[in-house]
């Protein structure tokens, strides 16, 4: 501007951005995408848009008058201020003049800027992430969503580290401007919290000066209010403009926020420096659009963040973020703290209530808000898990009751009191229709600006993601055109449908599933062939769904005495009459149908490719979930004992503490506050098993001493002759069950090859089902795929459980090879530690983990690529956290990291859940955990995701940790003895935390069999601990 008063001096532009020299460029540029529409703001048309190249659009060729500049900002980042952050990945290629005024061009993912923190990133994006930001952002805009534009995705490979070329992508923007909250935060003074400061502390003239400049460019109508109340001494009033000003941006806060909310949107990051002073939907990384109804979703960000910028907490979250930039600028608008932070509330709660109101009206195509009608579907979509999306597109129907149907389809809860209660609120809904005189048409021509057909779903995006990350532009492009024509319904219905729902996966390649690859891909795709080898049973039937939402008629009185017997025994019975399970579950197909599986040459857990062992899955579910709280984690297995045979030997399902916890962990971690297990099993005879069969036998918990002990070397309750009187058969009559702890020492008796009348003893068919505390033991997928899982998933699982336990012995190599390749089609899908384990038990097993002939044939990857994808994994998850890296170093050639990072907040709660998503990341193979509680700092020993075992040494193992510990002020070292394999550490250092490090690493040792050649008394040639060091 020409006006000096507005002018940004050549101080304050410094302040607000630092000069970027040049761009790396990157090579072997490919388009992936444009935006006709983005491109359009610019003024340029379709012509001028094809003729742009790859080379134009990243940054390789820059636009004349270009001027590069990273913006400077600080933040408050998960609830504490950062400090100095800035644009260490994107640069502002300058201004355009357009019809409308101006708009910035920024290019996300250019390299290095003066901000970029190299000990954790390269400024680069990756290619996945750069495309999500594309789709949402103009899916968004599509949307009628205020946002900043994505122009253009182009793929690339940076060479600048010859040892480590990265392949990433970029995506060029537009906005009238990328200014922040944090853009004004640059001026804060030190922070009380986390003792961070600000770059320019206590500047009030140059935040006049970016106000100013702020109002002059989109608010030109804040310049006619008066600068002061008093103009004679306006530091002791009150600053009309500027206070304004503020509000102007709470309110396009708000109503942003409103928007994404009727969206049924998770922005998932509203951290201050992802906050737009202009109100624009801004950084789409975490970005996500809920399916089934569920006000705790969260997005994609890690744990905390879902828990603090979920669907329920994210118009609060906005709000405190927005009293921040009140706090930044007080110098301005002279008002006291106490009094501001009340008056943003204000404005914020009443405009976010004023535009939440009026949007749900549209959805809802009335003239009039109704209150009690609008809550109550809300509740109703949240208590019946309704697809948001779909459930609003449905409510069009005419005449509304018509849509009960529809919207159950999509709903979590399938049963008939959920039917029932959805026709009730439609039939409320379509009388208040009426009252308001609503036509049909007029509420068609409403609701269909406001409920779109399409929305980005998560697993649209990773659709598009892996088609990207495989050369698949075209397809790229055909979804982008689905997103960014939200109100229609696309030619492939199944992408406006939740995931789950299309029962579904995307296709895998025959090379991926082991030796077996190309039958294994025929198997996961022959719905005919499963049907045909067990025709008495279901798959994939439609009415199947209303069986598994009906559950046991077992009522409270019973359910008491059951939850007291299992305390008091850890085992409980439930009879045949109680659950009446025949009345869904043909139970005498089910133990056919286990029996022809056998004949050929199937594991018995193959039972549960069929509908009906989930139905009796999902009302197990629901019993488990009453008597203890617990959900279904996925250990599911089918059991066949023939005559004379024994089921599994004597043991317990899991120590105290979990199989990942403590083998020394109280007896809390195992029990619920009222005493219930965190585990349990229930136990499901196909057939009657009494007594003389291989029946279960038990050590009843009151009378098993160690039923609670925490001291693993002591477990075995019946040492001593005596102790077999403690012994209690558990025969269990056919749709009868067993509900038992996780502690409950049992075993499979041998059962009588001879029956009472003389015949062939009794065969033993049962199945279990598993539910477990999450904190516990995590399931071993998602339940999103419940109640009926698609026919991968299914066999995937069965497969895993099969391999899991170990009956190498039972069945073919072929069939075992086949097992393997149709885990490895899902291994995506289930959770990371237990794929990790699994891998270790299947090479175990002697079976062979590559791929078929095509893929031993392809070069595997190199130790370069090995370190470049952990190492962005590591930057990526530190980043998305705002944790600090301090190192990242590799140590014991390819299999091991050293990371160093801390909370700049100090907060431990962080680091755990760091360490959590690291753990996971690097398929749960961890070193040491060293936690500082001095620097709040945590260093970790992690594997290289390279299930190949190397050797390792002592000495490498110390070298890592002395060059860890060196670095960390909280310890000192006195002395090293690499050869010997020890580090001495300062008597002063805790002796907690070196207890934690010798456990953690002589848990990592011996647990995870890294070292198999060695027995327990070579161990100490490879690591040992004392009192003093380790």
């Amino acid at each position: 501007s020409a006006d000096a008063s507005v002018r940004l001096e050549e101080a304050d532009v410094a302040a607000c951005f630092r000069q970027v020299a040049s761009l790396i460029p990157l090579h072997s540029t490919s388009l992936i995408l444009s935006s006709c529409s983005g491109f359009a703001e610019l003024g340029a048309d379709q012509a001028v848009v094809e003729d742009l190249g790859a080379d134009e659009l990243c940054g390789n060729l820059l636009p004349a008058g270009a001027c590069l500049a990273a913006h400077c900002y600080c933040g408050h980042q998960q609830g504490y201020f950062a400090g100095l952050l800035g644009d260490g990945a994107a640069v502002s290629l300058g201004e355009v003049l357009v019809p409308r005024g101006r708009l910035e061009l920024n290019l996300e993912g250019c390299g290095i800027t003066p901000f970029t923190r190299l000990e954790i990133g390269t400024g680069r994006k990756d290619l996945s992430l750069a495309v999500k930001e594309m789709l949402v952002s103009e899916a968004l805009a599509a949307l009628g969503v205020p946002v900043t534009r994505s122009l253009a995705v182009v793929k690339g490979i940076d060479t600048s580290d010859k040892y480590a070329p990265i392949t990433c992508g970029t995506v060029l923007r537009s906005a009238p401007s990328f200014l922040r909250f944090g853009s004004f935060q640059v001026a804060l003074p030190t922070d009380p919290v986390s003792g961070r400061t600000a770059p320019f502390p206590n500047q009030p003239d140059f935040l006049k000066r970016l106000a100013d400049h702020c109002m002059n460019q989109f608010f030109p109508d804040l310049l006619q209010i008066p600068l002061a109340l008093d103009e004679e001494d306006p530091d002791l009033a009150v600053a009309p403009r500027y206070l304004e000003f503020l509000l102007v941006v709470v309110r396009r806060t708000a109503r942003l926020v409103a928007a994404w909310q009727c969206l049924g949107a998770v922005h998932g990051m509203l951290n201050t420096d992802n906050m737009s002073i202009l109100g624009l939907s801004l950084d789409h990384g975490c970005f996500q659009f809920m399916e089934q109804t569920d006000p705790s979703f969260g997005g994609v960000g890690p744990p905390e963040m879902r828990r603090r910028y979920c669907y329920r907490e994210q118009p609060g979250a906005a709000l405190w973020a927005c009293q921040r930039l009140a706090e930044a600028l007080q110098p301005l608008h002279c008002c006291a703290p106490a009094e501001i932070t009340a008056q943003v509330e204000n404005v914020f709660c009443a405009t976010f209530d004023e535009s939440f109101v009026d949007g749900m009206r549209s959805k809802l195509g009335l003239n009039r808000e109704d209150k009690s009608l609008r809550e109550s579907l809300l509740a109703l979509m949240e208590r019946t898990g309704a697809d948001w999306t779909r459930t609003f597109l449905a409510l069009s129907t005419d005449p509304p009751t018509d849509a009960c149907e529809e919207i159950s389809r999509w709903c979590r809860e399938q049963g008939a009191s959920s039917k029932a209660d959805w026709a009730d609120w439609l039939s409320r809904y379509s009388s208040v229709v009426e009252e308001q005189s609503v036509t049909a048409s007029e509420r068609k021509a409403t609701m269909s600006k406001s409920n779109p057909a399409v929305v980005p779903r998560g697993w649209l995006l990773d659709k598009a993601c892996r088609a990207a990350e495989q050369g698949n532009h075209e397809e790229v492009k055909r979804l982008f055109q689905v997103l960014v024509e939200p109100w229609k319904m696309p030619k492939d219905p199944a992408e406006a449908f939740p995931k789950q729902a299309t029962c579904q996966l995307e296709s895998v390649d025959p090379a991926r599933l082991g030796p077996k690859g190309t039958r294994v891909a025929a198997l996961l795709e022959n719905v005919t062939y499963w049907r045909d080898l067990c025709p008495e049973l279901s798959l994939l039937r439609e009415e199947s769904g209303k069986a598994c939402a009906q559950g046991f008629c077992v009522d409270e009185g019973r359910l008491a005495s059951l939850k007291k017997i299992l305390m008091h025994d850890g085992v409980c019975t439930v009879d045949p009459s109680q659950l009446a399970m025949e009345a869904d579950i043909d139970l005498a197909a089910l133990a056919n149908s286990v029996e022809k599986l056998v004949s050929e040459g199937w594991p018995p857990s193959f039972i549960y490719i069929y509908d009906e062992a989930w139905i009796m899955a999902a009302k197990f579910r629901m019993l488990m979930q009453q008597l203890t709280g617990n959900d279904t984690c996925f250990d599911f297995l089918a059991f066949r004992v023939t005559a004379g045979s024994s089921g599994f030997s004597p043991h317990r399902d899991r120590p105290l503490g979990g199989l990942r916890g403590s083998p020394c962990a109280p007896a809390s971690d195992g029990f619920h506050a009222d005493g219930a297990p965190k585990y349990l099993t229930a136990w499901v005879p196909l057939v009657d098993v009494p007594a003389s069969s291989s029946c279960l036998m038990c050590v009843p918990a009151h009378v098993d001493p160690f039923y609670k002990d925490a001291n693993p070397g002591v477990n075995n309750p019946i040492e001593r002759l005596d102790d077999l009187q403690k012994a209690k058969a558990l025969p269990c009559s056919r749709g009868g069950a067993l509900l038992f702890s996780h502690r409950l020492f049992h075993w499979g008796r041998t059962g009588d090859p001879i029956h009472s009348d003389g015949g062939q003893g009794l065969l033993r068919l049962a199945l279990s089902f598993c539910a477990a505390d999450d904190n516990f033991e995590p399931p071993r997928m998602s339940r999103r795929w419940l109640p009926l899982p698609p026919l991968q998933i299914r066999l995937s699982l069965a497969a895993a459980q099969t391999l899991a336990y170990g009956f190498r012995n039972t069945y073919s190599k072929d069939t075992m090879d086949i097992c393997w390749g149709m885990f490895l089609a899902s291994v995506d899908h289930f959770d990371a530690s237990f794929a990790c384990d699994l891998y270790k038990a299947v090479a175990n097993l002697g079976i062979d983990v590559g791929g078929d002939e095509h893929q031993q044939q392809s070069e595997p990857p190199s130790h370069q690529d090995k370190l470049r994808a952990t190492h962005a994994k590591i930057r990526k998850e530190a980043s998305v956290r705002g944790v600090e890296l301090k190192g990242v170093s590799e140590m014991g050639g390819l299999n091991f990291f050293c990371v160093t990072a801390v909370s700049p907040s100090g907060d431990l709660d962080l680091m755990e859940d760091f360490m959590s998503i690291l753990k996971t990341e690097t398929q749960n193979r961890l070193g040491i955990m060293i936690v500082s509680a001095t620097t709040r700092s945590i260093s970790l020993l992690a594997y290289v995701p390279d299930f190949k075992r190397s050797e390792v040494n002592a000495g490498t193992w110390v070298e890592s940790a002395h060059a860890t510990l060196t670095g960390d002020p909280s310890y000192e070292i006195l002395s090293e003895n690499t050869a010997r394999g020890s580090v001495q550490l300062c008597s002063q250092c805790a002796e907690a935390v070196k207890r934690q490090c010798i456990e953690s690493a002589t848990d990592f040792l011996k647990r995870r069999n890294l070292f198999p050649d060695h027995d327990e008394s070579e161990s100490e040639t490879v690591y040992y601990g004392d009192d003093d060091g380790f």
